[in-house]
């Protein structure tokens, strides 16, 4: 499995969006589109962003009907949402940083959703420490390639 680029499974992203537990409204952001796996299956009517750094990838979303912004997400400006349901590049330091730049773009009252290695979890304890946050392991029925390496990580700011 590439690290960085992969598309997430399907049950995986349902999982996501129950422990986001949306309210109608709030605003979604999607900081890593990559093939639109999250995106695809964001409510119909939630209103959303999101940012895809691979122009390829952002040119066949927009060909799909959906709108996002290409870009880097660690560097784009004057992005504000409500919920931050991601899937970041998977290896240690990038998604470190994007789990760190999703906590602070995120609105008061609001969550980050990001699937998480063990290894970047595990970097992220003591920053974690006072934030109130929860991991949930994955399932080998909802991601048998996993093999217990990723979980779910939601945190409430």
């Amino acid at each position: 499995m590439n690290l960085d680029t992969f598309s997430t499974p399907q049950k995986v992203v349902q999982r996501m969006l129950e422990l986001a537990k949306l309210q109608k409204g709030e605003i979604l952001l999607d900081p890593s589109a990559g093939d639109g796996a999250i995106l695809s299956q964001f409510p119909a009517k939630q209103p959303y962003m999101a940012v895809e750094n691979n122009p390829v990838k952002c040119k066949v979303l927009k060909g799909k009907g959906i709108s996002v912004r290409v870009g880097d997400f660690l560097t784009m400006e004057k992005i504000k949402a409500d919920v931050v349901i991601m899937a970041p590049p998977l290896s240690v330091s990038q998604g470190f940083e994007h789990i760190i730049h999703a906590w602070e773009i995120v609105s008061a009252g609001g969550r980050v959703v990001s699937l998480v290695d063990v290894n970047t979890l595990k970097l992220l304890e003591n920053w974690l420490v006072n934030r109130p946050h929860r991991s949930y392991r994955l399932s080998s029925t909802l991601w048998k390639e996993s093999k217990g390496l990723f979980q779910i990580l939601v945190i409430k700011k």
